[in-house]
C-alpha cells in the first residue's frame, strides 16, 4: 500500500492527502466508504487482530477511531453510510448477514452490532 492516502473533488482537482500513521498498517483493505455531511471516511481491514471497522474524521487534528471489535468469524466485504439516519451498514461474507450500528451521538455506547438481514 501506498504512503498516503489522496481525496479528489468531484471535479477531478485534489482536496490533499494524509499521511497519518495508521496508512502504513493498513494491510487488507476489504471495504471503504465516504460520509459528505460529516466528511469521514469508513473501513474495514481484515488484516487487523483487534477491530474490523474504523472512522476517520478528514481533520487533521483527528485521528483514526476504532468502531467495531473484530469477531472470531469475521469478513467485512462492503460498508454503507446513511447519513440521515445515521447508521453504518455492513455484509458480512462469513455470517451471510448484513449488519448495521448507529452511530447517532448517545444512542450505541458500547458500539454494539445489530442483523439486519440473514441471506
Amino acid at each position: 500500500m501506498g504512503e498516503h492516502i489522496e481525496f479528489f473533488q468531484s471535479n477531478g482537482s485534489s482536496l490533499g492527502a494524509t499521511n497519518r500513521p495508521w496508512v502504513e498498517w493498513v494491510n487488507e483493505l476489504s471495504a471503504i466508504t465516504y460520509d459528505s455531511v460529516y466528511e469521514t471516511l469508513y473501513f474495514c481491514d481484515n488484516n487487523h487482530e483487534n477491530i474490523s471497522i474504523f472512522s476517520y474524521k478528514l481533520d487533521p487534528s483527528k485521528d483514526l477511531q476504532p468502531l467495531l471489535e473484530r469477531k472470531f468469524s469475521e469478513n467485512v466485504e462492503g460498508i454503507a453510510f446513511d447519513p440521515v439516519i445515521e447508521t453504518l451498514f455492513w455484509t458480512d461474507g462469513k455470517k451471510k448477514s448484513i449488519d448495521w450500528m448507529s452511530l447517532m451521538p448517545g444512542s450505541n455506547p458500547n458500539r454494539i452490532s445489530n442483523v439486519l438481514l440473514n441471506f
